[in-house]
């Protein structure tokens, strides 16, 4: 293992982190950039560790969808833009490879979890202060952090793509105040966990981890507070009625496995009540009302729900494109099906479909089985590690419950960013359960017929 003195940049299991992380901070068109230079820095710490690259069961689940929607590109209307779509997945596959790699001890996942609620706190407060510019201040300030580059760097695509956004609803570093919403939405469960849990992040710390003084443990838990703070804030500002209620429900989650905690609840509602603009509040107390934006929800799953009849079992072929063209020629001016279920039944029909359920059912699952044997008589029951195994189940359960409801009324897998976020957490599921609950990831090399499972993290690695 690495020294102090060397630096904790110079550890490749950190850098290969912090590129998987960095990816929903800049543009879309650089997510093949951090996806290749996170496996690569993977592939380094697994040759000074003696390991190789590694996939546990979400992972697996996850390679046959995208078989599935390889294949989809034989029938697909527009086999460009689908061979577009395939190509996002199988580039974003490669961090959720490299985390799920460099994952081998509890230390690292510590330190997974606090780069992620830097970069996701950050992106927060880009956003609230992009709102307070661009609304009460009135300032000529860009709601999209990355608009000039992105304007350049798009005109030499042969594709259109729709960069600007009027109004006044931030999307920090994204292109769409929607899809940044639902990236804040998708991982402030695991910020929740980080601040009521006793975990606590070596994040430029050695390998050499002791237990931290009070002093230092609070600080960390301000931290991390500071950094949902800014999470909340950021997709409020937003105006999206369909991550308000992800939200609701991530939280939701959480009071039903934590209700004691029923004060910090009331106390930070209190807070948000009081902090949040008449607008934002406004366009809360909306939800449920039919304007222009519901209607044409309506007249889509109307269409949608037509395709499914028409093609039950494959759908009409991969990516966003196809059910564009599929709209346009209802009348509608819409890009998806703003419905998760329907978007995967269009795009894959019910095998399609059933692919990624399987998928994010099998996240959920990890979440149950992490409480379940945070229980004291299970098997592996550890009463040291209850809190912070306990929480990360709850943080996996509330990320599916976030994500199902969104996608009533959205596409919460749409972009690049927001794919890789979804890789991420299920790289996350995958390295909880080798951690907590001994479950096996397999070499990658290894996943054909009589393979053999890896059991020990290799060197450095926690054996379980």
């Amino acid at each position: 293992m690495l020294s102090k003195q060397k630096g904790w940049w110079r550890e490749p299991w950190r850098l290969s982190l912090l590129f998987a992380v960095l990816i929903p901070f800049f543009s879309d068109f650089s997510t093949p950039v951090w996806a290749v230079a996170s496996l690569v820095a993977a592939l380094c710490d697994a040759r000074r560790r003696g390991a190789s690259l590694s996939a546990g069961p979400a992972g697996q689940l996850l390679i046959l969808y995208l078989a599935f929607i390889l294949l989809g590109l034989i029938y697909a209307r527009d086999r460009f833009t689908s061979l577009g779509v395939v190509l996002m997945w199988l580039i974003l596959y490669l961090p959720y490879l490299a985390v799920t790699t460099v994952l081998c001890n509890r230390e690292r996942l510590k330190t997974a979890l606090t780069m992620l609620a830097a970069v996701t706190g950050m992106i927060g407060l880009i956003g609230a202060v992009q709102y307070l510019l661009a609304g009460p201040l009135a300032l000529p300030v860009p709601i999209q952090l990355w608009q000039a580059v992105d304007e350049a760097v798009y005109a030499l695509f042969p594709v259109d793509f729709i960069l600007n956004i009027n109004g006044i609803r931030p999307a920090a570093t994204f292109n769409n105040p929607n899809v940044c919403a639902e990236y804040l939405f998708m991982v402030f469960p695991f910020l929740l966990c980080a601040v009521f849990s006793k975990l606590y992040g070596p994040f430029l710390r050695g390998s050499s981890v002791q237990p931290p003084s009070l002093h230092r443990s609070r600080m960390r838990r301000a931290f991390f507070f500071v950094c949902a703070a800014a999470a909340a804030a950021g997709l409020a500002v937003t105006f999206s009625r369909g991550s308000y209620l992800a939200l609701l429900a991530v939280i939701g989650v959480f009071c039903v496995f934590y209700p004691r905690k029923w004060p910090l609840y009331l106390l930070a509602a209190a807070a948000v009540l009081l902090m949040l603009p008449d607008a934002v509040i406004g366009r809360f107390l909306s939800i449920g009302a039919i304007d222009n934006s519901i209607a044409e929800r309506l007249s889509v799953w109307k269409v949608g729900f037509d395709s499914i009849a028409q093609h039950p079992l494959i759908g009409i072929g991969p990516g966003t494109y196809n059910t564009w063209y599929l709209l346009r020629d209802a009348g509608i001016n819409a890009p998806h099906m703003h419905n998760l279920f329907l978007q995967l039944l269009t795009e894959g029909g019910i095998i399609g479909f059933t692919l990624m359920g399987t998928v994010i059912a099998w996240v959920f699952r990890d979440g149950v089985r992490l409480i379940r044997s945070a229980r004291p008589g299970q098997p592996r029951y550890r009463p040291e590690l209850r809190s912070e195994q306990r929480m990360l189940g709850v943080a996996l359960i509330a990320f599916v419950a976030g994500l199902l409801v969104d996608g009533l009324v959205d596409f919460p897998l749409l972009t690049p960013r927001l794919v890789g976020t979804f890789t991420l957490v299920l790289a996350l599921a995958d390295a909880s359960g080798h951690l907590y609950r001994g479950e096996q990831v397999h070499a990658l090399r290894r996943l054909l017929p009589g393979g053999k499972p890896r059991t020990a993290a290799g060197k450095g690695g926690e054996r379980l």
